[in-house]
């Protein structure tokens, strides 16, 4: 009996194993495996909280990607961080910046190509200012505008009309100062600033008349000593003994708030001081026209801002395109970046309310054929470039060099005015 007791034991522990052998185990889910890229983002004045609205959007729709953002001040960081991580092979798989950047990094090989079918979501400007070399490199998302916000209701009240002419201006600024009221706000304590208005001037009086105006500069055609640049840097010295006195020391934030108060009539800049304006003094009447260059013919200037780009060596190229596919496929997700940073979309057949104290003028001079890009000069002379030109001027201002000895270094510095290699 003990035996086959225990035989009938084993025959049980056979089924019972063999049981166990037929039956699966319940398996635990197995999670798709995270993706890590890294991103470079440099953040214009209007841009700050931008980022988190694009950063919550990737996680939403690719919840295997786990991004690894920095952001950086793009007028006065961005150009050194991201030429930095270059150099020590830390290349970002995503980049944000600016059109103008294009130009300065693609010819370095930093720069991946977008596919063409991505272009078919942007307008036609946007598209060319992504171009180089007949490629996409990068995919511009909004747009800015530049040129001289005033105030409608001083101007009415002096019975001002919108200058065309330099002579024009000139004669508004003199009444201003006759009466003891400032002709402009200025805030020279930010750099970038002043690269900023140089360029709008130089857009107007050089490279709109020259286009390769960069390209004859490094030829040794032209200098900036001896040609019309000469005058793009007198109207800044203008600007700065027709504004406030402690301009050296204004910052830009100060400075929205002083024209928002009405201290001042005109604010040579662009767009970006509306999102400021319109949280300070909703009420104000604004306008934008274009800064009046030497012939009469200046056009308002279109910034492309906010422009997506891809590293050359990221090991992530379907997915980054397939990211940036549905960023330009999220109409409300333009419309809210727009609203929040007071630009203008460059997503084809997307309406944004935004922009409503200049739209009016905005759409006037659109409608006249007088709205020019800014890469017409970006991309003779790249930013990091037009940078060290300003902290030269700067140093006019405050009295330490003669312009005549600042136009000299200019011109030594023109090789460094194309490709950044720094």
């Amino acid at each position: 009996m003990k035996k086959a007791g225990l035989l009938m034991s084993l025959a049980a522990l056979c089924i019972l194993l063999t049981g166990c052998a037929i039956v699966p185990m319940p398996q635990t889910p197995q999670q798709e495996e995270k993706v890590l890229l890294t991103v470079l983002a440099g953040e214009s004045t209007s841009d700050p909280g931008m980022a988190e609205l694009i950063y919550e959007r990737i996680e939403e729709a690719f919840p295997n990607v786990e991004l690894e953002w920095e952001n950086v001040d793009w007028g006065e960081r961005f150009s050194v961080r991201l030429n930095a991580m270059l150099s020590s092979g830390e290349a970002p798989d995503i980049i944000i910046g600016k059109a103008q950047d294009i130009q300065a990094f693609y010819p370095t090989g930093a720069l991946g190509v977008f596919p063409e079918t991505l272009a078919s979501r942007l307008v036609d400007e946007a598209v060319e200012a992504g171009m180089a070399d007949g490629k996409l490199y990068g995919l511009v998302y909004n747009q800015l505008y530049q040129g001289v916000l005033y105030n409608k209701n001083i101007f009415w009240r002096y019975n001002f009309e919108v200058p065309r002419t330099e002579e024009e201006l000139a004669a508004i600024v003199d009444r201003l100062n006759r009466v003891g009221q400032t002709p402009f706000a200025a805030h020279f304590q930010e750099t970038w600033h002043t690269g900023n208005i140089l360029m709008q001037f130089a857009i107007g009086d050089v490279f709109s008349k020259e286009p390769d105006w960069g390209d004859r500069l490094r030829a040794g055609e032209v200098s900036f000593a001896d040609s019309a640049y000469q005058r793009c840097a007198q109207k800044v010295v203008y600007q700065y003994k027709n504004t406030w006195n402690d301009a050296m020391q204004v910052t830009q934030s100060e400075s929205d708030l002083r024209f928002a108060g009405e201290e001042a009539v005109m604010y040579l800049g662009g767009s970006w001081s509306v999102q400021a304006l319109k949280s300070v003094a909703p009420y104000r009447k604004i306008g934008i026209f274009p800064y009046p260059n030497s012939t009469g013919d200046a056009k308002l200037i279109a910034e492309p801002n906010i422009t997506f780009m891809k590293g050359a060596a990221t090991k992530h190229d379907a997915l980054i395109n397939d990211i940036f596919r549905m960023l330009l496929s999220d109409e409300e997700l333009a419309q809210t970046v727009c609203a929040f940073t007071q630009t203008d979309t460059c997503l084809k057949n997307v309406k944004v309310d935004s922009l409503d104290m200049i739209r009016e003028d905005i759409e006037k001079y659109r409608e006249e054929g007088k709205i020019v890009s800014a890469s017409v000069g970006n991309n003779q002379l790249i930013w990091a470039f037009q940078y060290d030109c300003a902290e030269l001027l700067l140093s006019h201002l405050r009295g330490e060099k003669t312009l005549d000895g600042v136009l000299d270094q200019w011109d030594l510095l023109r090789a460094q005015s194309s490709t950044q290699t720094q």
